[in-house]
């Protein structure tokens, strides 16, 4: 009866040290790749605000954007949400092509002047509007109130 049982314990045995072994080796490995890749979220930090936003009655408005993370932007296909503040209601999407338009970093900052929203809405002088830029090449998206001056 002892023969039958010793090549079952050996089979035994031998599959537990193999599950310690790769067990290990991943422990290794995920230690080493957390060590590598932990200041990859400072270098890729992305921190793009609106500083100022001026809406006017002209349907146009004109964004300060401060960039300040730890890298340079480049926006590339940009959307511009209108949506009323009031009611939470999507006026109109604005897409714009700033593939020319770096934000500089860091605390670099941008002007951009008359954008014109007239597509997206028609306002009136009072009326209240939440402001949303998507920058969806680096998956970020930073909004504002603003009122029409």
């Amino acid at each position: 009866m002892r023969k039958g049982i010793t090549p079952v314990i050996a089979v035994i045995l031998l599959l537990m040290i193999t599950v310690a072994i790769v067990g290990g080796v991943y422990l290794w490995i995920n230690a080493i790749s957390k060590d590598k890749m932990g200041g990859t979220d400072d270098i890729l930090n992305t921190e793009v605000s609106i500083e100022d936003l001026v809406c006017d009655s002209g349907d146009t408005i004109n964004i300060s954007l401060e960039n300040g993370g730890k890298r340079t932007i480049n926006a590339g296909t940009t959307f511009i949400y209108v949506r009323d503040a009031t009611t939470d209601s999507l006026k109109g999407r604005i897409t714009i092509d700033w593939s020319g338009q770096d934000f500089e970093n860091p605390n670099g900052f941008s002007q951009i002047s008359n954008i014109d929203i007239s597509s997206a809405v028609d306002w009136d002088s009072g009326d209240i509007y939440n402001i949303e830029i998507e920058f969806p090449a680096h998956d970020y998206k930073v909004d504002k109130d603003c009122t029409v001056d």
